[in-house]
């Protein structure tokens, strides 16, 4: 079988909709690289409280084709996994053929990966990029939850966690399966290394969702708090894809108005000029599962001031400088440290090299290899 001839299905929990228009927007970008070389179908099923049908878009964009089921909330728990799987079966049933079926995020809608190994009797890869393995959340799950969980992993071939840190805590939850590691891509054309101009004022960023359950952006604002006490010579550039009036009403309270901007929401080629004219890119994160914003820092000769969680947990100290979770301390006097002597002691080539390793084209090879061994 030739690349040209692989149809590939990929299926996710987390995908861009009209409500959440950057929700796993990493699942479309795969989606896009892959079709590169194969054929690559997206279906998504999308509840509506609005809606009072099934409704399917059914498009051919310039990469890949993408179905789009929305349908009926449901009145009841059992109503809506009924909705769901109708829905599912809708979209299916626009597709004769399929090779390979690759679910990202198994939680909630793992039970839909299971539904499309069925119909077509092929190889099941399922991806993940969740923070609820984590063990205080896996404390937490609901019965739904882990029955879902349950009946999906005994159907699955291969499991890819997104990076090392993640797969360590899915070991408990997967102790049949081996589970390897492909990280998330990022678009070397967009995302290169510039040299830095240097100004006075030393340019930080942060670019995330400002989610408080796991990138505590107060403790991160705390911190730059009390670095103003210490230096004046500073500017934070927050990027956020959500709504931050909370945030820009804390840093005003704070008195960090002329020391801290919000930005976006902003296309993914977009962000690239603030990487590169960053002098650290700045993530305090109490959890992430891989966090492409490290990788973009990275690949842009960016060096990161990071708690170490997803990509950062072996960050080497050539590329940055780690800082213990939750301690805003440590962080204030790391950015201190990082503006009185730090600053020039990063070779932006040598982090844009440790950040080619996330590039597309290396991303597609690994994705490539492990194809092959299923179709």
């Amino acid at each position: 079988m030739t690349e040209s001839d692989v149809h590939i299905l990929i299926i996710s929990s987390w995908y861009p909709n009209k409500n959440h228009p950057f929700l796993g927007n990493f699942v479309e970008r795969q989606a896009a690289l892959l079709s590169r070389r194969y054929q690559v179908t997206v279906i998504n099923t999308e509840c509506y409280d609005d809606s009072t049908a099934i409704e399917v878009s059914d498009r051919q964009n310039d990469a890949f084709r993408e179905i789009r089921v929305s349908h009926p909330r449901g009145k009841s728990l059992l109503d809506r996994r009924k909705m769901q799987e109708k829905a599912m079966d809708v979209g299916l049933e626009k597709i004769k053929n399929v090779s390979l079926i690759i679910g990202h995020v198994i939680l909630p809608k793992g039970l839909q990966f299971v539904q499309a190994k069925k119909r077509f009797n092929c190889p099941l890869i399922h991806v993940e990029h969740g923070s609820y393995f984590r063990p205080c959340m896996r404390e937490k799950r609901s019965w739904v939850q882990k029955l879902i969980l349950r009946k999906t992993r005994r159907h699955i071939d291969t499991i890819v966690a997104v990076s090392a840190f993640l797969r360590k805590d899915m070991r408990d939850d997967f102790p049949r399966h081996s589970i390897l590691t492909i990280g998330n891509h990022i678009n070397a054309d967009l995302y290169s290394y510039v040299p830095k101009e240097q100004t006075g004022v030393v340019k930080f960023l942060h670019v995330s969702t400002m989610d408080e359950k796991t990138k505590n952006p107060d403790g991160m604002l705390c911190a730059f708090k009390a670095l103003k006490e210490h230096s004046q010579n500073f500017e934070l550039t927050i990027i956020c894809d959500e709504d931050v009036e909370h945030w820009k009403h804390l840093t005003k309270h704070f008195g960090m108005d002329q020391h801290v901007k919000f930005v976006g929401p902003l296309e993914w080629a977009e962000l690239v000029p603030y990487y590169q004219q960053a002098d650290a890119f700045v993530l305090f994160s109490e959890y992430e599962s891989f966090s492409i914003v490290l990788a973009e820092a990275w690949a842009t000769g960016t060096p990161t001031i990071t708690t170490p969680v997803g990509i950062a947990h072996t960050m080497p100290e050539e590329i940055g400088t780690h800082v213990e979770i939750g301690n805003r301390k440590g962080l204030s006097e790391t950015l201190l440290d990082f503006i009185e002597t730090k600053r020039t002691t990063f070779n932006g080539e040598q982090i844009a090299e440790y950040g080619a390793q996330f590039k597309d084209s290396v991303i597609l090879d690994r994705w490539t290899e492990l194809i092959e061994k299923h179709v």
